[in-house]
């Protein structure tokens, strides 16, 4: 209660000493990173058909321009401000404009939402988690599930090839609750070749859980099950 009511002090004064400006064009933003006009040409409420153990995946915006700025800012200089409006800004999308297949998935009862778990060191180098900071925000409409851990360490993504990408994730995640039965939803910040998901997806799988589906806060999907 109160960091949410420092929060809103918070918005408040920026309100009154200075406006926050969209990221994209630079025009007020109401909420979040974005101006309503840049968040429209952005979103991307898409969804993937199964691969592998992964059962459908979803996103909500597309790589690129100031989103993508934006995040490789988080990544590479630990800027937990900006996480805080990619956070609004994922609060900004509504269940109503969610892709349709997502929206029913999450309508059912036995559903829970499982965010990927970050590398231990780069989770201590930046002082946060990026997928929790994202996903757990008020009014979401859901509270996450670590029901994933990792079991050994693995180097960054962005550098590798998709056969790479694969490679370097085989065998990471470890399940750490009862799954047994349940739809899972497992969430990131970023979707590229779709190989982290579907190594938590067949980790989540060989535990028991029933389906398992992906949501991706955005992505791009040239390369959506590369490197086979």
């Amino acid at each position: 209660m109160l960091i949410r009511l420092l929060k809103n002090w918070y918005k408040v004064l920026l309100s009154v000493f200075g406006p926050r400006r969209c990221a994209g064009c630079g025009q007020i933003a109401e909420e979040g990173l974005l101006c309503g006009v840049c968040r429209a040409a952005l979103r991307q409420p898409l969804w993937l058909p199964a691969r592998d153990a992964l059962d459908g995946a979803g996103m909500l915006f597309r790589y690129s321009g100031a989103l993508k700025t934006a995040l490789q800012k988080v990544k590479f200089d630990s800027r937990r401000e900006i996480l805080e409006l990619l956070a609004e800004e994922y609060c900004q999308f509504s269940a109503a404009d969610w892709p349709g297949v997502l929206r029913g998935i999450l309508h059912r009862r036995a559903v829970i939402i499982v965010p990927i778990p970050t590398v231990r060191q780069r989770v201590k180098a930046r002082g946060f988690d990026i997928p929790l900071v994202l996903f757990e925000k008020p009014g979401a409409g859901h509270c996450l599930t670590p029901a994933l851990a990792r079991t050994r360490e693995t180097l960054p993504q962005y550098d590798l090839r998709p056969l790479e990408r694969r490679l370097n994730l085989e065998g990471c995640f470890a399940v750490t609750q009862n799954v047994a039965g349940k739809t899972v939803v497992v969430v990131d910040d970023i979707f590229t070749t779709g190989a982290t998901m579907e190594e938590a997806a067949k980790a989540l799988k060989a535990a028991g859980a029933a389906e398992v589906y992906g949501l991706a806060f955005c992505g791009s999907i040239e390369n959506y099950g590369a490197g086979q």
